[in-house]
């Protein structure tokens, strides 16, 4: 049995907005590689930009989606289940997390971090990952 290297989420049907992610825990240039997608944007993150701490819940693998001066941030996590693959990949069911984390000019009150949960199924998988970093993440989704 082995661990998978690559997981891929995404948002299932009904009230929840199109989310789509991807993270390779040593993807190419052998830096860890998280690809968030949502109906309004995009991003790729590599390395330190992509928190992973290990809990009783699972891995919580975390990135900021946007980040403003004013406002304050809006933080991604994902719960990344434990899966041993006896071939070459799972099925997976999990949950994203949306943080805005607020800030203010002055003292704020009350609750400052207001989350937002998102079922997500999607696959964990044994992949051959280049970690030629020109290679890139789309050479490991072939």
């Amino acid at each position: 049995m082995t661990e998978p290297d690559y997981y891929q989420f995404h948002s299932s049907h009904g009230h929840h907005a199109p989310l789509h992610v991807v993270w390779m825990p040593l993807g190419p240039g052998g830096l860890s590689s998280f690809e968030y997608a949502d109906s309004t944007r995009s991003h790729t993150f590599r390395g330190k930009d992509v928190s992973v701490v290990e809990s009783p819940l699972g891995r919580v693998v975390s990135v900021t989606i946007e980040t403003t001066i004013d406002r304050g941030s809006t933080s991604f996590s994902v719960l990344v289940p434990s899966v041993n693959l006896n071939g070459h990949s799972a099925t997976v069911s999990t949950v994203g997390i949306t943080t805005v984390h607020r800030i203010g000019i002055g003292p704020m009150t009350g609750q400052l971090d207001v989350y937002s949960e998102t079922p997500l199924i999607g696959t964990a998988e044994s992949r051959i990952i280049p970690l030629d970093e020109r290679a890139g993440a789309d050479a490991a989704l072939a």
